[in-house]
């Protein structure tokens, strides 16, 4: 038996501020499904995300009682500790 059932991958590397729409994009695979890109929600023809929004999904998708998930962020150039750990609070 997997491990897991869920793949997502964030791309994280967009310039711009926590509350803006910028070329952030979210894919995700359950484990017998093809990868599909995922809009914000309440936005499905956006393709552009907030970073507080990435954070609420995958807290959503992370949670209780949900698939497991293996999730892999792609912030272009490699952070520091700091930026890393306020980024994901």
């Amino acid at each position: 038996m997997a491990v897991f059932q869920r793949y997502v991958s964030v791309d994280w590397s967009g310039r711009g501020t926590e509350h803006e729409r910028v070329p952030l994009g979210i894919a995700t695979a359950d484990r017998d499904a093809p990868m599909r890109l995922v809009h914000p929600p309440g936005h499905p023809a956006v393709s552009r995300w907030k970073r507080t929004e990435i954070r609420e999904w995958l807290g959503t998708i992370l949670g209780h009682g949900e698939p497991k998930a293996l999730v892999a962020l792609d912030f272009g150039e490699p952070p520091d500790a700091m930026a890393l750990q306020a980024a994901m609070q």
